[in-house]
C-alpha cells in the first residue's frame, strides 16, 4: 500500500511539473512569432513608403437648390512631401443631379498639418470659372471642405460657399 501511495505521489509531482514547463515553452514560442511578424511588417511598411495616391467617393451641394447633394468622385496624387503632407494634385467629377450634367475641377491643394488643407483650381467643364477651398481630415479615410466657387452663370463675379465631404482610400 505504502509502495501504492508513493507511486501516485511520485507521478503526480512528475505530472505537474512537466506542464507549466510544457506551457511557458509554448509561451515563449508564441512571443517569438509574434515579434518576428511585427518585425516583418515594420520592414513591409518602411519599403512601400508613405501612400501617394488616394481614390474615393465624394457628396457636395454645388449647383444644387435646396437639400440635394451631388455625387463625384475624387483622386489625389501626393505631388511633393511625405506621409501625406505637401502639395498635392487633386481632379474631382461630379454627377448635377438636377442638371444631369457633370462638373469637372482640377487643383492643386496644400497640406501643411495632417488635420487640415486648403487649395484652389479650375472647372473644366464650363461650369464654374474657379474653386478655393479649405478642409478638414476627419481621418484618414473621411474628409470635409468648404468651397468657394465662381460659378459661371450670366458672367456673375460673384464666389458662392459650397460644402463637401467624401470617403477615400490609398494605394
Amino acid at each position: 500500500m505504502r509502495v501504492k501511495l508513493i507511486f501516485i505521489i511520485i507521478v503526480s509531482v512528475l505530472v505537474l511539473s512537466v506542464n507549466p514547463v510544457q506551457a511557458q515553452s509554448d509561451l515563449d514560442s508564441r512571443l517569438a512569432l509574434i515579434e518576428a511578424s511585427q518585425q516583418l511588417e515594420a520592414e513591409n511598411a518602411k519599403e512601400l513608403g508613405p501612400r501617394k495616391h488616394k481614390f474615393g467617393v465624394t457628396l457636395s451641394n454645388f449647383s444644387s437648390e435646396g437639400n440635394l447633394l451631388n455625387p463625384g468622385f475624387r483622386l489625389e496624387n501626393q505631388l511633393t512631401g511625405t506621409r501625406g503632407r505637401g502639395l498635392k494634385l487633386i481632379s474631382e467629377a461630379y454627377y448635377l443631379r438636377e442638371e444631369d450634367d457633370f462638373a469637372g475641377f482640377i487643383s492643386l491643394a496644400f497640406e501643411p498639418h495632417p488635420l487640415g488643407y486648403f487649395g484652389a483650381g479650375a472647372e473644366v467643364t464650363g461650369r464654374a470659372n474657379y474653386q478655393v477651398f479649405a478642409g478638414v481630415n476627419i481621418t484618414e479615410n473621411i474628409f470635409a471642405e468648404v468651397k468657394g466657387i465662381n460659378p459661371e452663370e450670366n458672367g456673375s463675379e460673384e464666389t458662392e460657399i459650397y460644402f463637401g465631404t467624401g470617403f477615400m482610400i490609398g494605394f
